[in-house]
C-alpha cells in the first residue's frame, strides 16, 4: 500500500522562536519556520483501497507527491553524550531510508556537532533548543520536521537496520494510518533480555502500563520512546507536555489514547534500550511531582492507579531512601486504587528489592569514607 499523498500542512510561523537550525552536514543552512498549530483535519483521513505491495529492502527518499511511500524524519534528542554518534549511524543505516535525521541539542553545540556529523551525510541536522529538557527538544524537532512520518529516538539507544521498514509496513497495513501510533519490543542493555513479554494488545493502555500480569512478576510493559513512529501531524497535533521531567513517553501515550489514537505494537525487538539504573535516586520534590502526575493522570479507583503507587512508586521512593515518601505513595495506592492481589505481591517484592538497593549503597558510603587512605585521613592530637 502506498502513501495516500500529502497530508494537509499546518500553515508556517516567519519567526522561530522555540528553537534555530546550527549545522546542516554538506550545506550552510538559514533559520528555518516552525509551524503553527496543526490541521486536525488528517484525523479523517480515509485508507485508501488496493493491494499492498511487495516492500522493497531500499527506499530513496521522494518528493510530496500522491501514490509514493511515506518518507521519514528522525528526531534525536541528546545532551551531547558521546554515544550520540551510534544513534544517528544506526539511523542512517536503515533499510528504509530517512529523508531526515534532526538531532536537537539540549545543550552547547560544541561536542554535539562533531559527534552527530562525524558521516558528513547531508540528510542530518543539528539544531539547538533552549535547555528546556526533552520533551521541548522533541517537540522542537518535530516541528522542524518535514517527513510525513516521525520517528523518535533517544541518543543512548540504537535501531536495528529493519526498524523503520517493519514500523512503516505495520503503520500501512492499518485501518487509520494517520491516527495510528506504531511501536515495537526492545532488546534491553545490559542484560540482552526482549522486553515487553507482553505486548499491548487493546484495552485500558494504564492498566498494561501499571498493573501486574499474571504468571509475570517481573516488570513486562515497556513501551518507550525510542519506538515511536507516528504521523508528523499526529505529533503536532498531540505535542509532549514540556512540563514534565519524568514520565514523558508515558504521559504522551496516555494522551493520544484519550484523543482515540490507535497503537500498533510490531512484535519483534527493532532496537537496543540502554535501561536506566533500578529506580535512580531522586529527591522527595521529584518524587511528589510524579506522583501528582499519577493522580492527575490515571482514573481514580483503578487497579492501574494502584498498580503504579505499588509496584513504581512506592519501590522507586525506597530505592532513593525517601521513607516517608514512600509511606505517602503505599498510602495512596490502597486508598485511592482497587485492590489487584498479584499487583500487590509485585510491589512487595520490588519494594523489599529497593531496600536492598538502598541499604547496600548506604553501605559503600559509608565503607567508601571510613576506608580513606591513611595519608587522606586528618590527624589526631
Amino acid at each position: 500500500m502506498e502513501w495516500p499523498g500529502p497530508l494537509r500542512r499546518s500553515p508556517t510561523s516567519p519567526s522561530p522562536e522555540h528553537a534555530r537550525v546550527i549545522v546542516k552536514a554538506g550545506s550552510a543552512m538559514t533559520p528555518v519556520p516552525i509551524p503553527a498549530q496543526a490541521d486536525l483535519s488528517f484525523l479523517r483521513l480515509p485508507k485508501p483501497s488496493g493491494v499492498n505491495p511487495p516492500m522493497p529492502r531500499k527506499h530513496a527518499a521522494v518528493p510530496h507527491g500522491a501514490n509514493r511511500s511515506p518518507t521519514v524524519s528522525v528526531v534525536i534528542t541528546t545532551l551531547g553524550h558521546s554515544w550520540l554518534a551510534n544513534a544517528v549511524a544506526s539511523a542512517l543505516t536503515q533499510t528504509y531510508e530517512p529523508l531526515e535525521i534532526i538531532v536537537v541539542d539540549d545543550r552547547p553545540l560544541s561536542e554535539t556537532a562533531s559527534l552527530a556529523l562525524g558521516s558528513s551525510d547531508p540528510r542530518i541536522v543539528v539544531m539547538r533548543a533552549r535547555g528546556m529538557g526533552a520533551n521541548h527538544a522533541r517537540n522542537c524537532g518535530i516541528q522542524l520536521a518535514t517527513g510525513d512520518l516521525i520517528a523518535l529516538l533517544d541518543d543512548d539507544d540504537r535501531w536495528f537496520p529493519q526498524k523503520l521498514e517493519r514500523q512503516v509496513s505495520m503503520l500501512l497495513e492499518s485501518d487509520q494510518p494517520a491516527s495510528t501510533l506504531v511501536t515495537c519490543k526492545a532488546v534491553l542493555e545490559p542484560g540482552g533480555r526482549v522486553y515487553p513479554h507482553l505486548s499491548y494488545s487493546g484495552g485500558a493502555l494504564a492498566d498494561y502500563l501499571f498493573r501486574g500480569h499474571f504468571p509475570r512478576l517481573r516488570y513486562n510493559a515497556l513501551v518507550q520512546t525510542s519506538s515511536f513512529l507516528c504521523p508528523r501531524d499526529l505529533a503536532l497535533a498531540v505535542p509532549f507536555r514540556e512540563d514534565l521531567r519524568s514520565h514523558q513517553d508515558w504521559d504522551w501515550l496516555l494522551t493520544l489514547e484519550a484523543a482515540a489514537v490507535n497503537l500498533d505494537t510490531v512484535n519483534e525487538p527493532l532496537y537496543t534500550y540502554s535501561a536506566p539504573s533500578p529506580g535512580g535516586v531522586r529527591s522527595s520534590l521529584w518524587l511528589e511531582a510524579e506522583h501528582a502526575w499519577a493522580l492527575r493522570s490515571l482514573p481514580s479507583g483503578s487497579k492501574a492507579l494502584f498498580g503504579y503507587f505499588v509496584s513504581i512508586a512506592t519501590p522507586r521512593a525506597l530505592r532513593s531512601g525517601r521513607l516517608g515518601a514512600a509511606g505517602r505513595a503505599l498510602s495512596i495506592g490502597v486508598r485511592y486504587g482497587r485492590w489487584d492481589s498479584w499487583t500487590a505481591l509485585r510491589g512487595l517484592l520490588y519494594s523489599i528489592y529497593s531496600l536492598g538497593l538502598a541499604s547496600g549503597e548506604a553501605g559503600i558510603r559509608i565503607m567508601s569514607r571510613h576506608s580513606a587512605p591513611l595519608s587522606s585521613r586528618p590527624r589526631t592530637g
